[in-house]
């Protein structure tokens, strides 16, 4: 996963968005990939990495996408995602929470 990351990563170098910089440049790349964003602290609770110390362009994109209206109402929480994971565990693996 830290791979797929620092791709994404090398590729959106300094650019705000995929498409280049400005709100005009938020485009097709990332209106498809914001929703994985909110799956960055799953990744760095089962990955035992930080997102931000790995892809810290990533995760200043992730904010910026965020702050829009059209992502921010449309995208869960990462707090819900890593819920859903735990309950995922729990029900479909039988496995306990990681929290206790």
């Amino acid at each position: 996963m830290v791979a797929v990351l620092r791709a994404l990563d090398a590729e959106l170098g300094d650019k705000d968005f995929f498409g280049g910089d400005g709100e005009a440049s938020f485009g097709y790349v990332d209106v498809a990939a914001a929703p994985f964003a909110a799956w960055f602290r799953v990744y760095e609770r089962y990955g035992g990495f930080s997102v931000e110390a790995e892809c810290p362009r990533l995760v200043a994109w992730a904010a910026r996408c965020v702050a829009r209206e059209s992502v921010a109402g449309n995208v869960y929480a990462p707090d819900k995602v890593c819920e859903l994971v735990e309950l995922y565990k729990q029900r479909v693996l039988g496995q306990p929470s990681s929290d206790g």
